[in-house]
């Protein structure tokens, strides 16, 4: 059986929690803080501090967890420097998300011959501009959504489409590492240069290039249905890694009015 690395991280000066690693898989945890790296030795990650100042910063925090999900960290010397076997791909995940060693397995089964896989978001949403309208009402997504907006429309005029499956990027399974880098550059850049960490908005723009050899699975697919998404030190997002009915209810309302 395949085994990829795992890559999670946190960067924050606030309270925090991290998650037990995922069994026997090679887990590295990146952060800048070293309360952080202490506690998520104590949960069984490898943790690797990166040189990045701290800050208090929502937003640079959020860019800086880019550049893990993106891959960039992987051309640190910090990072080469721990000669990981990278030939078995990457699965990355936000640390809200509580991933066991079988989710890491049957990720691995149902990715088949995928180069990438990844999960629609929870509430199916079929265009970019619904991603926009939820992001606007967070703030710090909402600092850069005119200049994201400008951009959207940007690419659309070159032939990239606003409707287009949006997906959850909390987990990406990146099987094919020297495939995927010219995509995870691309998202990650647009983050850095619009100033914007909603990265679903972007991913959903670059990855149409990429879309042959992207895999898309839905939030509820038996591999990763009970996934749980629950803050360490907060509330649960879905208990069981399901929307509750009346969380159902209102996004199909919504949807009614939009239509």
């Amino acid at each position: 059986m395949t085994s990829p690395l795992v890559f999670s991280g946190l960067f924050t000066s606030g309270i925090f929690g991290i998650h037990q690693a995922p069994g026997d898989y090679q887990s590295i945890f990146f952060t800048n803080n070293s309360s952080i790296a202490n506690e998520a030795e104590r949960k069984g990650w490898i943790p690797c501090m990166l040189p990045f100042p701290e800050t208090e910063s929502d937003e640079d925090n959020a860019l800086l967890s880019k550049r893990v999900k993106f891959l960039e960290v992987l051309d640190m010397e910090i990072v080469k420097a721990m000669n990981l076997n990278l030939n078995n791909g990457v699965l990355y995940f936000d640390h809200k998300f509580l991933v066991l060693q079988r989710h890491v397995r049957k990720i691995v089964e149902v990715a088949g011959n995928a180069k990438v896989l990844i999960r629609a978001t929870p509430r199916r949403k079929n265009s970019i501009w619904q991603e926009v309208e939820e992001a606007s009402g967070q703030k710090r997504y909402a600092r850069a959504m005119p200049s994201t907006i400008k951009f959207i429309e940007s690419q659309v005029k070159t032939g990239f489409k606003s409707e287009t499956r949006i997906c959850n990027t909390g987990l990406i399974y990146y099987a094919d590492l020297g495939c995927v880098r010219s995509l995870t550059s691309e998202v990650l850049k647009s983050c850095v240069e619009l100033s914007q960490p909603e990265c679903q908005i972007l991913w959903a723009v670059h990855a149409q290039r990429a879309a042959a050899w992207i895999k898309v699975i839905e939030w509820r697919d038996p591999a990763v249905a009970d996934i749980r998404w629950k803050d360490p030190v907060g509330a649960e997002k879905f208990p069981d890694g399901r929307p509750g009915r009346l969380r159902r209810l209102w996004w199909r309302m919504t949807d009614l009015v939009a239509e």
